[in-house]
């Protein structure tokens, strides 16, 4: 990686993201904040050029916001002084460069007129989970972004329905591929290759394009043309960090497509956490299958494979998903066993399965730090009445007001 190509994506990503949220420079770093759009893509401090001074972050910490550093020689002083004023690392982002001279021309994808922003928007929050109400926010955004530089909202049909949509931004010295997403039901296609293989050629500059660190994606992007040139963890105090701080070690691939995969995969580190490297302890284990799936519901155990429903991957608290593998590497075992995971004997929560894995993940609930209200409204499930739902409390031996029985 060279400083050059650094530069060149931050001032493009800043100018991009500028148009979504309130922004600042200050020398050689940025920031970006809105109320709007709480992820931290929105809210963040970010940098133009590395620096061994680190006076000038004073003022940013003390906002608590998070920072998205540079993984480069110029960043090792910024990084050292986060972790000692008590930030973490919560993930990391890959930046890639296109490698090719040209993008290529592909059948069904086009450019779309202003007039089209509203159906580009649409699009858009349904491929990512998006809050309806952020509608007219996000047209506000783009509205800026088209009068503001070079801007183009690109999206690829498939007969009268568009099925994914992108934006490239271009400035004076390079162009940024964004915001690239395909509606769930016409995933698989080939449809986001097809995006950024045609935004890539809307520019003779230089292409980059940023995305949340997946081995599949990196994949993907590595075959459609593009090169990783350089990564940013992203460090942010733990009251605004989550609950990632009380599972040290433990990582989840948020962005895994779906497919099959082997679990350490999408789940890292179990072997680190006792509960689950006990569970592990077997090679026949250790080779357990991940599916990642589109549709509805958390995660379940088929056929002595995990089925993990995408979204849910992507959204839920970092504790939920460590305790619900967790207690899903109990039901693999119980398989292994010979037992019936759906005994139609007993219901849900007297199934003795279930006995055995909620005992389990109750016992490591409480020793990753989780208070006794956050473990009943994690063991909270919709399929299950209330009565029901208090009668297990009880046969687990936690009092709802509070306290251990």
């Amino acid at each position: 990686m060279t400083e050059g190509s650094l530069y060149l994506n931050e001032l493009n990503e800043y100018e991009w993201w500028s148009n979504w949220a309130d922004h600042l420079k200050k020398g050689n770093v940025y920031k970006l904040m809105s109320k709007l759009f709480k992820e931290p893509l929105f809210n963040r401090i970010g940098f133009f050029s590395g620096m061994n001074e680190t006076g000038q972050l004073h003022d940013f910490i003390s906002e608590g916001i998070s920072f998205f550093v540079p993984i480069a020689e110029g960043y090792e002083a910024v990084e050292r002084h986060l972790l000692r004023a008590g930030y973490v690392m919560t993930d990391r982002l890959d930046v890639y460069n296109f490698k090719n001279s040209h993008g290529e021309k592909e059948d069904g994808v086009k450019i779309l007129e202003k007039d089209d922003i509203e159906k580009w928007a649409s699009v858009y929050i349904r491929s990512f989970g998006e809050e309806a109400n952020l509608n007219p926010h996000i047209i506000d955004s783009l509205e800026k972004a088209l009068g503001r530089g070079k801007t183009f909202l690109i999206a690829k049909a498939e007969g009268p329905v568009l099925a994914g949509v992108a934006a490239v931004y271009e400035n004076e010295y390079s162009a940024g591929i964004y915001c690239v997403g395909v509606l769930p039901e016409y995933r698989h296609r080939k449809i986001g290759a097809s995006l950024v293989n045609f935004a890539a050629g809307l520019t003779g500059k230089p292409v980059f394009l940023q995305a949340f660190s997946s081995a599949a994606l990196d994949k993907f992007y590595s075959k459609i043309g593009f090169k990783l040139v350089y990564s940013k963890e992203v460090l942010a105090k733990p009251d605004i960090a989550g609950p990632e701080h009380c599972l040290s070690g433990f990582y989840v691939d948020r962005n895994a497509m779906p497919g099959m995969y082997k679990l350490n995969q999408v789940f890292t580190g179990l072997d680190k956490r006792m509960a689950a490297s006990q569970i592990l302890e077997t090679e026949e284990m250790k080779n357990i299958r991940v599916i990642i799936e589109d549709g509805f519901g958390y995660m379940y155990v088929l056929d002595g494979k995990i089925h993990v429903n995408r979204k849910y991957l992507k959204t839920a608290d970092i504790r939920y998903l460590y305790l619900d593998i967790l207690h899903e590497l109990v039901h693999v075992s119980q398989h292994k066993r010979g037992m019936d995971l759906y005994d139609r004997r007993y219901s849900y929560f007297k199934r003795p399965t279930e006995i055995e894995a909620y005992r389990t993940t109750i016992s490591e609930a409480h020793k990753i730090g989780m208070k006794t209200a956050e473990i009943i409204e994690y063991l909270k499930v919709e399929w299950v009445n209330e009565d029901e739902f208090a009668e297990f409390l009880i046969d687990m031996k936690i009092n709802v007001t509070g306290n251990l029985a």
